[in-house]
This record gives structure tokens, C-alpha cells and sequence, in this order.
């Protein structure tokens, strides 16, 4: 479900969920109170992607307690089995951040609904 992009009651174009808040806040008819309804309910289920700067893997976080976790799962277990000189000697090929969307100016920001 993408909330960004044209608003899908008025197609008033939403940047970012800052203006959507601001932009359901100020529409009070039911069409829009509808729209309110479901963006909260979605919200609600928090779910974000963070890259380990260990190995480069993606992982996916639930909990908003993670969200400043640097190494994923996978790397906190090596570091547990590993002495400290043997997980710092570790050196992985990192694949490419899959969320890079702009090559240019190397950004991850992307609006579902807008044009590049």
C-alpha cells in the first residue's frame, strides 16, 4: 500500500508522510477520514530494512528498539563464537545497497508516485 505520491481521494501530490499527516489533518470529509483510518492501521505495523556494515546483508526489523542495531544477526553470532582479533579480520564483499535508487547522488530516498 503506497500512501506517497497523489493522493489517492483529492491527487494533491504527498512528499513525504509528514505531509500526508499534515494533509489528512486538514481534510476532514469522509473520503478522506477514510484514507486516515487505513494509513494509521498501516502505520501501526512498523517495518523497516537496515543493512549490516559488517557483510553488507539486508535484514528486516519490526521493532523500533532495533533501528539503530549497525550488524545484523548473522554478524552479532559471529561475533559471539569469534575471539575479537578473528571477527575484525573477517572481510566480506559487500554487495551493492539494492536501495540506491538515485546512482548519482547515491541516495536512498524514494517516493513511490513521483517521477525521477
Amino acid at each position: 500500500m503506497d500512501f506517497l505520491g497523489e493522493c489517492e481521494v483529492c491527487g494533491k501530490i504527498v512528499r513525504n508522510y509528514r505531509g500526508l499527516a499534515g494533509h489528512l489533518r486538514h481534510n476532514q470529509d469522509p473520503e478522506h477520514q477514510d484514507l486516515k483510518v487505513r494509513w494509521h492501521a498501516w502505520r501501526d505495523k512498523y517495518k523497516a530494512t537496515l543493512r549490516c556494515r559488517k557483510c553488507g546483508e539486508l535484514w528486516v526489523i519490526t521493532d523500533k528498539s532495533e533501528k539503530d542495531k549497525k550488524n545484523c544477526p548473522s554478524c552479532l553470532r559471529l561475533r559471539k563464537t569469534l575471539t575479537k582479533k578473528e571477527y575484525e579480520a573477517l572481510k566480506f564483499d559487500k554487495p551493492k545497497d539494492p536501495r540506491r535508487l538515485d546512482k548519482n547522488r547515491k541516495s536512498k530516498a524514494h517516493w513511490d508516485g513521483l517521477e525521477v
